[in-house]
């Protein structure tokens, strides 16, 4: 698959965080996804990633939907997406994505 393909092209991957809540954010508006200079928050983590042709993983959970559709788009094509459905953590967020990742990345 794409993301397969890239990282045998790179000696790493970027690991974008935005599954949480953001509970101390009062906004309806998902923090990940609120408008940020002119693009959702995380998005600015995407392109940089993307900029630096480097694969990425975006853990996704809260507002999903909203959340991919908002920041796909600034994604590479090779983008893994990986949902945690506990939301329980940082640690546990970065677990989901050692578990979709392909088993054999070093």
């Amino acid at each position: 698959d794409e993301f397969r393909d890239a990282l045998e092209k790179s000696d790493a991957f970027a690991t974008i965080l935005a599954a949480g809540k953001g509970s101390r954010f009062s906004s309806e508006v998902p923090k990940v996804i609120y408008p940020c200079l002119g693009m959702p928050m995380a998005a600015h983590a995407l392109s940089a990633a993307k900029g630096a042709g480097m694969p990425s993983a975006l853990v996704v959970g809260h507002g999903k939907e909203r959340v991919l559709s908002s920041l796909l788009p600034y994604a590479k094509k090779s983008c893994l997406v990986a949902e945690d459905q506990l939301r329980i953590g940082t640690g546990h967020a970065v677990y989901v994505v050692s578990q979709t990742v392909p088993k054999d990345y070093p």
